[in-house]
């Protein structure tokens, strides 16, 4: 028996447990199925009846609005089972829409075909920031099955392909591609990087971080010197150069870290919320305190400028990355009379009783740094909270007490 995509996504989800029409409904919004399938609100309950009536599904009464509700039969699963082995093991046509407006792209202007693809996409992005943020929903509340998860990983890595073929795309259309590419700059860089390496330094700089980084053996001051004018050049442009701060994160050497940081904190005026996901993919690779507490502050400024932040610091705040933690703990660090003292407490409250020294460490720090605004305040967090804290988080916290 063959069932269509809509029928064996109505069922899958039956598969997990008995579901009303409306709590299908819900776990196709918070998937963000309908990025990838076609199916109406309306057209589910369709699809029930007619799962009902193959002898797929069976309906039950229950008490209050929704009056059935459905679970999948023994036949449901057989079934499903077979023409799942049959969607994974065949290949079909994919993105037929876009790749049919390609083929006849030869019809439009050239200005035309880049306004559709700059429309396109401004959609990709919006679509990513999304579907990053309801993968941190769903990893954060721990309760989509690992197929759900998979999902979101594969189509992130879809949209991030199309993205990327589209910037290419759009530039070779513009006549771009004769400029300086990203990897000119980062060839430019690491030709700077070079020419100033220090063995001795490097040696020193990777033992204290522990041997987990190649360093050239540049320091801060001689770094901020070397990409002076560099920066100031990038900040005229108005526009971040995602590639080449990629290409930064992906070279072994610690100081492209540091200076994709200083990149971004040179046009953080110009980052706002979708940003901080695009960030994200930097703030848990290669993951340390160095390159984490620089992270804070720019996600702490985009939060001053943009409240939906402090919804995703709550979220952070609970992740099984500590290093996600961390950053969520301090990330109003240095706001002193800007603080949002409820969210503050309540990112402190999700962490304590916790062994990890860099969490106790950052819940520490960031209520030292409010004890020099509002000391009582902490002063009484402390004694509320004393037997769930540990001894470093009340000593870093109490010492302006």
């Amino acid at each position: 028996m063959k069932l269509s995509l809509t029928e064996q996504l109505v069922l899958g989800i039956l598969c997990e447990k008995p579901r009303h029409g409306y709590s299908i409904e819900k776990i196709i919004v918070d998937r963000d199925m309908r990025k990838w399938a076609e199916v109406g609100f309306s057209s589910i309950y369709y699809v029930l009846d007619r799962l009902e009536k193959k002898g797929l599904a069976v309906s039950a009464s229950t008490k209050g609005k929704e009056k059935k509700q459905y679970s999948i039969t023994a036949d449901g699963v057989a079934v499903l089972k077979e023409e799942t082995r049959r969607c994974l093991s065949e290949r079909k046509p994919a993105n037929t829409h876009f790749m049919t407006g390609l083929a006849n792209s030869v019809l439009l202007s050239k200005d035309e075909f880049l306004q559709s693809l700059e429309e396109r996409k401004r959609q990709i992005e919006n679509d990513l920031t999304m579907l990053i943020h309801k993968k941190m929903v769903e990893i954060t509340d721990n309760k989509a099955p690992r197929a759900a998860l998979q999902l979101f990983e594969l189509s992130e890595i879809l949209i991030n392909a199309e993205l990327n073929w589209i910037t290419m795309e759009i530039e070779k259309t513009q006549g771009k591609e004769n400029k300086e590419t990203a990897r000119d700059k980062y060839l430019e860089c690491k030709r700077i990087f070079e020419e100033s390496s220090n063995a001795d330094n490097a040696f020193s700089m990777s033992k204290y971080m522990k041997h987990q980084f190649a360093f050239c053996g540049i320091q801060t001051p001689l770094r901020k010197k070397l990409f002076r004018d560099f920066l100031k050049e990038e900040k005229r442009k108005k526009e971040i150069d995602w590639d080449f701060l990629d290409r930064c994160y992906e070279d072994e050497h610690r100081e492209f870290q540091y200076l994709a940081i200083d990149y971004l904190t040179a046009m953080k005026n110009r980052l706002c919320y979708n940003d901080v996901f695009k960030m994200l993919r930097y703030i848990k690779s290669k993951q340390w305190w160095d390159t984490i507490d620089r992270f804070d502050r720019l996600v702490g400024d985009i939060g001053l400028m943009d409240r939906r932040i402090n919804d995703l610091m709550l979220q952070w705040a609970q992740d099984d990355d500590f290093w996600l933690r961390r950053l969520a703990i301090d990330h109003q660090l240095v706001r002193k009379e800007k603080t949002n003292v409820v969210l503050l407490e309540r990112i402190l409250l999700h962490n304590l009783e916790r062994e990890e020294f860099f969490i106790n460490k950052a819940i520490g720090w960031s209520l030292r740094a409010y004890s020099k605004i509002n000391p009582n305040w902490v002063r009484t967090f402390i004694n509320r909270n004393r037997d769930r804290m540990s001894s470093l988080s009340v000593k870093e916290a109490s010492k302006y007490l």
